[in-house]
């Protein structure tokens, strides 16, 4: 049975990348964490132009989740999931969507009613995901996705740790920073509006 309870999560600060190709550091990352795959899942992109400070998706096509930038640091960014529950949207859940998004209609309650509300105003974007995840004994997490979205397939990598000081020598141990940080939300701007 699908949990209804929200599942916010405590701020992280995190550092994403999209390389062409890093097979290289792909095989590091495998040899310093030990990674579980995740069952494939869908997720539903709500991409408003010109926004990367938040983001809304329809989770495995279900879970309406909402995440927001809190804050940078250099090239860290702190992002937080505000909200992560099954439709329709209550209480402090509510109060999120109708502060980040008031051009939904209060009486979205479906999946369905959401994403027809949504793309009234925003692109929806289906993004078919493959993800590895591990974390470490410091409390770093370390992903390995594969996106295939709008016919194209991208490989993303992901460190996420609560403290700025453990993300930024991660970062640079791992050779991160020779990519930008590029969150989601940045992402898919260029795809959801080409120039």
């Amino acid at each position: 049975m699908l949990k209804r309870m929200t599942t916010a999560e405590a701020p992280v600060w995190e550092y994403r990348i999209w390389p062409e190709d890093a097979g290289e550091l792909r095989e590091q990352l495998e040899a310093c964490f030990d990674f579980e795959l995740e069952p494939p899942r869908t997720d539903i992109y709500f991409v408003i132009d010109g926004e990367i400070h938040q983001q809304a998706k329809l989770r495995d096509r279900e879970r309406l989740n909402i995440k927001e930038r809190l804050a940078t640091e250099g090239a860290l960014e702190r992002w937080q999931t505000l909200v992560d529950t099954l439709p329709p949207a209550r209480g402090k859940d509510r109060a999120v969507l109708e502060r980040l998004y008031p051009q939904i209609d209060r009486q979205a309650s479906t999946p369905e009613s959401l994403r027809h509300e949504f793309s009234r105003y925003a692109r929806v974007l289906e993004a078919r995901k493959t993800r590895l995840l591990a974390t470490d004994e410091s409390g770093l997490r370390a992903e390995i996705s594969q996106i295939d979205i709008e016919g194209r397939s991208h490989e993303s990598f992901c460190l996420e740790h609560e403290s700025a000081e453990g993300l930024s020598e991660a970062v640079s141990g791992l050779r991160f920073s020779n990519w930008p940080n590029i969150s989601y939300p940045a992402f898919l701007q260029p795809i959801a509006f080409p120039a």
